[in-house]
């Protein structure tokens, strides 16, 4: 029988404290670019992240099934985590600074690329765009799946993981 890991409540608090401190930094970001949040629009994931903490916290204490409480609660994080990132890389957006454009196509040129001659090819080549525009709109998707497969895979540590992997690499690419 699958059990929950001995630190499993302990890296769920972890894990909330880590978005809950992105929360803050968003709306502190917002407020300085002077950007405003519709809170109705924040009803509908907070109270999809609600429900699906309430589920991983039944299925972690009364009815132990680890595999649903993981999956549940590492979901709930995911969903929280991008509702977050989306607000604070549009405050961070909306703040200016300096573009990183010239760097960027100095690294690119460094490594042999040429975005010109990609872009070339996809407008001559209108199915590969569509294809890899598809793979970048179901990114959510991914995630969630391999979230739910790796939970309900008995995968109970690699979960968390996965989830932090993620926050970080979403805070990397804002930063």
């Amino acid at each position: 029988m699958l059990v929950l890991p001995s630190d499993f409540h302990q890296m769920r608090a972890r894990l909330w404290l880590l978005i809950l401190a992105m929360a803050v930094l968003a709306a502190a970001w917002m407020r300085a670019a002077g950007l405003a949040l519709d809170a109705a629009s924040t009803l509908t994931p907070a109270l999809s992240c609600a429900g699906l903490e309430l589920l991983a916290t039944f299925y972690s204490t009364r009815r132990l099934e680890p595999r649903f409480a993981v999956s549940l609660s590492s979901l709930a994080q995911v969903i929280a985590f991008s509702a977050c990132a989306a607000l604070l890389s549009y405050a961070v957006a909306a703040t200016g600074g300096p573009l990183w454009d010239g760097t960027f196509r100095a690294i690119d040129q460094s490594l042999g690329l040429d975005w010109l001659a990609y872009l070339h090819s996809f407008n001559d080549h209108p199915w590969i765009g569509f294809a890899l525009s598809l793979a970048y709109q179901s990114l959510m998707t991914q995630l969630i799946v391999v979230v739910i497969v790796l939970g309900l895979g008995g995968h109970l540590r690699a979960v968390p993981e996965f989830v932090l992997a993620f926050m970080l690499a979403g805070l990397t690419t804002i930063v």
